[in-house]
C-alpha cells in the first residue's frame, strides 16, 4: 500500500493549495510593505531567503515523514514490510502528521519576512485563523469518521496530542 490513498491527497491537495490561498489572502496588507524600496521587474520571483526556507521547510518534513515511513519498516525490531505492509494505524499517524506539518508551515509562511512574530498581528486574521481552524477539526472528523473511505482509524487523545504538539516543534 501507498502510504497517502488518492482520497487522502486530494484533501492534502486542498489545505495546500485551496485553504493556503484562501488563508494567505485574507490576511490585512502591511503598511511596512511601502517603506520597502520596489524590486526590479526583471527580479526573480523567488528571493534567496525565500528559497531557504522553501527547501529548508520541504527538507526537514521529507526527513520527518520518510524517517517515520523507514522506523515503522525497518528500525522497530521487524521489518513490517515483509510482513504485509504498515498497520492503518501507523498509516493513519503518517497522514495526520503530514497535514499538521503542512498546518503549521502556514504560520511559517504567514510570518514570512516580516520582521515580528506571527502572533504580533492578529488584528484583522480573524479569517486567517478560522480557515486553520477548519483544517484542524477538518482532518480530525477525517481521521475519527473517515474509515474505509479515507482509509483511517480514530486515534487516541495521546496520539493527537503527540501529533500536533511535534509537528508544531519541527514546522
Amino acid at each position: 500500500d501507498m502510504p497517502l490513498t488518492v482520497v487522502q491527497i486530494l484533501w492534502v491537495n486542498i489545505i495546500m493549495d485551496t485553504f493556503a490561498a484562501m488563508a494567505m489572502a485574507s490576511l490585512p496588507p502591511s503598511a511596512e510593505v511601502m517603506g520597502d524600496r520596489p524590486r526590479p521587474r526583471d527580479e526573480f520571483i523567488i528571493t534567496p531567503a525565500m528559497a531557504r526556507t522553501i527547501f529548508t521547510c520541504g527538507g526537514v518534513m521529507v526527513v520527518v515523514l520518510l524517517g517515520m515511513l523507514f522506523y515503522w519498516s525497518f528500525g522497530s525490531g521487524e521489518m513490517t514490510i515483509l510482513q504485509g505492509g504498515l498497520t492503518v494505524e501507523q498509516l493513519t499517524v503518517f497522514f495526520s502528521t503530514f497535514v499538521f506539518l503542512q498546518f503549521w508551515n502556514m504560520f511559517n509562511a504567514k510570518g514570512f519576512e516580516t520582521r515580528h512574530s506571527v502572533f504580533t498581528c492578529l488584528k484583522g486574521c480573524r479569517e486567517f485563523f478560522l480557515i486553520l481552524l477548519a483544517i484542524a477539526v477538518g482532518q480530525v472528523l477525517i481521521v475519527e469518521l473517515g474509515g474505509e473511505v479515507f482509509r483511517t482509524v480514530p486515534l487516541t487523545w495521546r496520539e493527537w496530542a503527540e501529533v500536533i504538539c511535534l509537528t508544531s516543534l519541527l514546522a
